[in-house]
């Protein structure tokens, strides 16, 4: 479970990173406190609706003054109902009243209705358990007894909400018992949607069906064509929790995520937060319409939160992949078992990233991969926690030794400021970073390509993963060509834009073996672009011997 042990500040991995030590760290655990635990009331997340339908069965249901019900329904006995109950009224404000033009049906008190069967019970507790799913109810709740109504030809009930009748009530459950009828189908409104439940047909003859909805659902009865429509109303109650906080406006839910939202993202300036959901997805699968449970109206909350204050969000799925030592598994011959059987060992290689981005609209969004720390992750538990969604195991090839790797999954609503979107870029995925750059450089009016730059150069090469080269490499080796490397990207787009500044502050921070990297042609355009002086110093070290031989051989 997500959210599970939020009490105690210990249990968040959220973590400020060492610049930001000490009381600036504390002050961040308890504003990612503050988040989850305000992450955690936004309940709801499911339909506004529920419907479902089981086998007959014989229910003994018992009606004061008419006797046992048959099923499905026969017409002298439906008559005869009809006969008994009383007409039912609709409520106006405080007022009670008949009008037929609005409401034209008959109704049988609870209190004139009992159950014989012990097979009711166990069929109306399977029926609350869809609800609770369906709703996206995360407490407990009950149903109570309320009318039995039966329509005859003409019965309708003009579209209304219902009141709330019993503390604690947040909804109605409607169980259509099986008879033949025409119309009569129920239509179900809420945000804008509208869901139809049709009780008639071969279906309600021969099952139970059910629809039940929230109270603040307008809905409506259609006019009965034919036959009698037969329903038991139960009012639905929350027996844990507030169900005021049910079905709101995920607008109305965002509000309390703001304040934290923007004082987290205020703490952590220059990084990412990326508040963990509670369900793992495939990278094929991954999207908004496939949010499970609590992960869709959270995540739409933390969205609508984040632009209320001011701060970039995109949905997103992290992954941490690690790749050890393979145990537990019989392996070695082809009939010594399956690899994957066996568990992880010794942890040789760990990598967490973000990618799959999706904006509010659902659509791809070209951010790229990435690399992030668990200090990045706001979560009340470790991705590492329980089995992982992904394994494989590679038994012994006479090549390597036997290996396992993990994958574990899930989504998030990563964010941070609108002001530091160059620099997240740029620290999180500095390769993709330069290529945008280069795609800026194209274009006419390049908002934002001198923040991206000056970003990029500060931060080049001490956001690679291959850092370590420019102390090692760069002294051994003689063929360091990479065309598609960063620094040589950097130089092109500089090159392109006839950035002059730029180039020198990134020819001050590498070494001049680091231009060993260029091929040919850039070296040509550097030179054509802004003169061989400026790379005088460089390839004199590089070269060991005057600078000026080098240029006249490549130009």
């Amino acid at each position: 479970m997500l959210l599970r042990n939020i009490s105690g500040l210990e249990s968040l991995a959220v973590l400020i990173p060492a610049p930001f030590s000490g009381h600036g760290r504390v002050m961040s655990e308890v504003v990612a406190k503050k988040l989850l635990n305000a992450l955690s009331k936004i309940i709801g997340s499911g339909s506004f609706h529920s419907a479902g339908t089981e086998p007959f069965f014989l229910p003994g249901i018992h009606i004061k003054g008419v006797g046992e019900l048959a099923f499905p329904l026969p017409a002298s006995q439906a008559d005869e109902l009809f006969a008994a109950a009383k007409a039912a009224p609709y409520g106006q404000g405080a007022r009670t009243l008949l009008d037929e033009d609005v409401r034209k049906c008959r109704q049988v008190d609870a209190k004139d209705l009992t159950f014989h069967s012990p097979e009711w019970p166990r069929f109306l507790k399977r029926v609350l358990q869809q609800v609770r799913d369906d709703l996206g109810i995360p407490g407990k709740i009950s149903a109570v007894p309320y009318k039995l109504l039966i329509y005859g030809k003409g019965g309708h009930f003009r579209a209304h909400r219902d009141t709330e009748k019993l503390d604690a009530m947040f909804g109605t459950l409607l169980i259509a018992l099986p008879s033949a009828h025409e119309g009569g189908r129920l239509f179900i409104r809420h945000g804008g949607s509208e869901v139809e439940v049709n009780f008639g047909g071969d279906e309600g003859r021969r099952h139970f069906q059910h629809a039940a909805f929230f109270a603040d659902c307008e809905h409506e009865v259609e006019p009965v064509r034919s036959g009698f429509r037969c329903c038991l109303v139960y009012n639905l109650r929350l027996d844990q929790g507030n169900p005021a906080c049910l079905n709101q406006p995920v607008e109305r839910q965002a509000e309390t995520l703001i304040p934290p939202m923007r004082n987290l993202a205020r703490q952590r300036a220059g990084r990412l937060s990326a508040v963990l959901l509670a369900h793992s997805y495939t990278e094929a699968s991954f999207s908004w319409k496939n949010l499970k449970g609590d992960d869709l109206v959270r995540a739409r909350a933390l969205l609508g939160a984040a632009e209320a204050a001011g701060l970039e969000a995109h949905l997103g799925l992290v992954t941490l992949y690690q790749m050890g030592e393979l145990e537990g598994a019989e392996y070695g011959r082809q009939d010594e078992g399956d690899p994957e059987d066996g568990n992880m060992g010794e942890v040789y290689e760990e990598g967490l990233t973000i990618g799959s981005w999706r904006d509010e609209q659902d659509r791809p969004v070209p951010l790229g991969e990435y690399q992030v720390g668990e200090d990045d992750l706001v979560t009340a538990e470790s991705l590492k926690d329980g089995d992982p969604d992904e394994k494989e195991g590679e038994g012994f090839t006479g090549n390597a030794g036997c290996t396992m790797e993990y994958w574990y999954r899930r989504a998030a609503l990563v964010f941070w400021r609108t002001e530091d979107r160059e620099e997240v870029l740029s620290t999180f995925n500095f390769s993709g970073a330069c290529r945008m750059l280069w795609e800026l450089a194209g274009t006419k009016n390049p908002t934002g390509f001198d923040k991206l730059a000056e970003s990029l150069v500060a931060r080049y090469p001490q956001k690679l993963p291959h850092e370590s080269r420019f102390s090692q490499e760069f002294q051994s080796s003689t063929n360091l060509s990479r065309p598609d490397d960063p620094f040589a990207v950097l130089l092109r787009v500089f090159a392109r834009t006839k950035s002059r500044g730029l180039v020198e502050a990134l020819k001050n921070r590498v070494p001049a073996k680091a231009f060993e990297l260029c091929d040919e042609p850039l070296l040509r355009k550097l030179f054509s672009t802004f003169g061989p002086e400026l790379f005088v110093p460089a390839f004199d070290e590089l070269l060991g011997s005057s600078a000026s031989r080098k240029p006249a051989s490549c130009c």
